[in-house]
């Protein structure tokens, strides 16, 4: 196989704490959100997990409501390339 991420790299990760009746516009708004991510230097990729509620097997307990349901994760090259994104007009433009 071909190695994707660089034997050192960053990467960054966010909870979401989202109701069920919210879930699919929560979804939808990341889904078509306008992203320069790609643009910015030192980025390797984005990723947007779920928890599967209904999950069966291994490990698979129920969910509570204090529990995150969604995780976001970004992974760069390193620390150096996220605090550049963190600190430029990349990132205030998505984050307001």
């Amino acid at each position: 196989g071909k190695d994707i991420l660089p034997s050192e790299c960053f990467v960054a990760m966010n909870q979401f704490f989202v109701g069920a009746d919210n879930a699919a516009e929560f979804e939808q708004r990341w889904k078509n959100r306008t992203s320069k991510l790609k643009e910015c230097d030192g980025f390797v990729s984005f990723s947007m997990l779920r928890r599967d509620v209904k999950a069966k097997g291994h490990g698979i307990s129920p969910m509570g409501e204090e529990e995150p349901t969604y995780a976001s994760c970004t992974i760069w090259k390193d620390r150096a390339a996220f605090e550049g994104w963190k600190n430029g007009a990349a990132f205030k433009e998505a984050h307001g």
